[in-house]
């Protein structure tokens, strides 16, 4: 009971105010990527801040991507990486404790093919120049294209 309570008054905190497009429960990635300069000239526009997160052994991790628009910046044999306009902020959250929040240059990953491994998702700049994936998102992203963000071209 008091578990049930607990997960309600969270939710509603969470929600509660929010002009965000949140959008839990997503999966946990960390792959490097090895990618060079973009040769495509496209940008992603958000027309609103996401926050993405995934809960995992009662962690939650929470991904924070600022609205505007993301230009194209790297690329590799899979994906195309769109580099936010502001840093982003990664944060953990410990059941009831305080969140540890960093900020990171990084953005959105879409993929150039429908073979890749992932649709899209959200990445930091890493070591040595390259990206490490963290999350992969789901149609709640991809089904937003239009209407959340849009692609145009440069």
């Amino acid at each position: 009971m008091i578990t049930r309570i607990s997960i309600m008054l969270i939710l509603a905190l969470t929600l509660t105010g929010c002009a965000n497009m949140i959008l839990p429960q997503s999966n946990r990635i960390y792959e490097e990527r090895t990618a060079s300069p973009a040769t495509a000239h496209r940008s992603l526009v958000m027309s609103e801040p996401l926050d993405w997160f995934a809960s995992e052994s009662g962690d939650r991790y929470d991904i924070w991507l600022p609205q505007g628009a993301y230009h194209v910046q790297a690329e590799d044999s899979d994906y195309l990486y769109y580099k936010a306009p502001e840093r982003v902020s990664l944060g953990k959250t410990k059941f009831f404790s305080a969140q540890d929040s960093r900020t990171y240059d990084g953005g959105v990953f879409i993929s150039k093919s429908a073979s890749s491994k992932y649709s899209s998702g959200a990445y930091i700049d890493y070591e040595g120049g390259k990206k490490l994936l963290l999350f992969f998102f789901d149609f709640r992203f991809t089904g937003q294209e239009g209407r959340r963000w849009q692609y145009v071209d440069e």
